[in-house]
C-alpha cells in the first residue's frame, strides 16, 4: 500500500509538505505547482487515504452536517447543491439531516445527536426553527464543534452567509417604478420564518426608500408552501381601500399562486396588476403569463457558508472576516423580465 512517506520520497518534498496536499490542508501556503506534483504522484502510485485510520488519529471525521427543516423544493435543492460542491472541494462528505419544523425537543434531540454519534465536523443550517438552533449548539459545544447558517442573516455571534435582499428588492422596486407604479405591495411568506421576516423587512425598507406609500395593507405574512394561506393572504392585499397595482413576493411559489388566484378574481396579469417573484425558478418562464423574478446567487451563498465552517473547523481563518463575521453576498442579482410586469392600466 502506497503511504504519504512513498510519495515524499518520490517527490522529493517532506511528508509534512505531502500530507498538507493529501489532506486539503494550508493550500494558500503552497504552490499550484507543488501542489499538482503532489497530486500526480499519488495517482500514478495508486494511493489511497484511509479516512477511517484519519477520522481515529485526529478525531476528525471530514464530514459535515447539512440541516434543514424544510420540504427540498428548487430553492433548497441549490443551497444543498451550492453546499456539496464547495464540501467536496475541500475534500469533506456531507450528511443531510431533516429536522421537521414543529418537531418537539425530543424528537428534535434525537435527531441532532447523530451529530456527535457520526463525528461530524461542523454543521451548515438551513432554515432550522431557534429553538432547534439552540439545542444544535448545545449538541455540537460537546466536541468543539461549529455551526454555520446560510439563507437569512445568521443569529448574532455566528458564521454563515446570506444575501443582501435589500440589493434584490432595489432592483425589482426600481423596475416597477420605471414601468409607473406607485401603489406596491409585499406578499410575504410563514411569519415565524427568519428568512420571510428579512424579506418582508428589506422590501418595505426599498419602497420607503423610493418614496412609495407604506401602511398596514403593504404587507401581509402567508406561507411558503401552502396554496390555500397564500391565497387568503393574497385577498387581504387585494381587499385594501387602495388596491396595489404590483405585488412583489417573497418566492416564485408565493407568485405562482398569486397569477392563479388573480385569473380567478377577475384581474389580468399584468395590466391590472402586476407580479414579481423571488428566486427565478426553472419554472417561472413556463407560467401564465411567464413570471418575471429576481435571480439571486444561491449556490455562491451556500459556497461562501462551506468556507467559513471549514476555516473555523481547521483553524486557518487569515482574517477576522473570515472567521468570525458573517457573509453578506451583495452582488449576482438581477431581475429577469418576463410577461408579468407592465405599466398599471392607469397609464397606459
Amino acid at each position: 500500500m502506497t503511504t504519504m512517506n512513498d510519495i515524499a520520497e518520490r517527490t522529493g518534498l517532506s511528508r509534512a509538505t505531502v500530507s498538507y496536499v493529501l489532506n486539503g490542508r494550508h493550500q494558500k501556503r503552497l504552490g499550484q505547482e507543488t501542489r499538482d506534483r503532489v497530486l500526480a504522484a499519488a495517482a500514478e502510485m495508486g494511493y489511497r487515504s484511509n479516512e477511517l485510520a484519519r477520522a481515529v488519529a485526529t478525531g476528525k471525521s471530514r464530514t459535515l452536517g447539512i440541516l434543514t427543516n424544510q420540504e427540498i423544493g428548487e430553492p433548497q435543492a441549490r443551497t444543498i447543491g451550492g453546499a456539496l460542491a464547495e464540501a467536496t472541494r475541500h475534500g469533506y462528505s456531507t450528511k443531510l439531516m431533516h429536522v421537521p419544523f414543529n418537531a418537539d425537543e425530543e424528537e428534535a434531540t434525537h435527531v441532532l445527536q447523530l451529530c456527535t454519534s457520526w463525528r461530524l465536523d461542523g454543521a451548515l443550517v438551513i432554515g432550522l426553527s431557534d429553538p432547534h438552533v439552540e439545542l444544535l449548539r448545545d449538541e455540537m459545544a460537546h466536541g468543539d464543534r461549529p455551526v454555520a447558517f446560510v439563507g437569512a442573516m445568521p443569529p448574532e455571534n455566528s458564521i454563515g452567509a446570506y444575501s443582501d435582499d435589500v440589493a434584490a428588492w432595489r432592483l425589482a422596486v426600481q423596475h416597477l417604478v420605471d414601468l409607473g407604479h406607485r401603489r406596491i405591495a409585499h406578499l410575504g411568506a410563514r411569519p415565524d420564518s427568519k428568512l420571510s421576516q428579512s424579506r418582508s423587512a428589506s422590501c418595505l425598507q426599498m419602497l420607503r426608500e423610493f418614496g412609495l406609500p407604506v401602511d398596514e395593507h403593504s404587507n401581509t405574512f402567508t406561507s411558503w408552501a401552502d396554496s390555500q394561506v397564500i391565497a387568503e393572504g393574497l385577498q387581504r392585499l387585494l381587499d385594501a381601500p387602495h388596491r396595489p397595482t404590483a405585488l412583489l413576493c417573497a418566492g416564485d411559489s408565493l407568485a405562482m399562486v398569486t397569477l392563479y388566484e388573480a385569473r380567478k378574481r377577475g384581474l389580468s396579469v399584468p395590466h391590472d396588476l402586476s407580479v414579481i417573484g423571488f428566486g427565478d425558478l426553472s419554472t417561472a418562464p413556463y407560467t401564465d403569463p411567464p413570471l418575471t423574478s429576481i435571480a439571486e446567487p444561491i449556490e455562491e451563498t451556500a459556497r461562501h457558508a462551506v468556507r467559513q465552517l471549514l476555516a473555523r473547523i481547521e483553524g486557518e481563518s487569515s482574517t477576522v472576516n473570515e472567521s468570525n463575521i458573517p457573509f453578506k453576498l451583495t452582488t449576482g442579482f438581477r431581475v429577469v423580465v418576463r410577461s408579468s410586469t407592465a405599466p398599471p392600466v392607469q397609464t397606459m
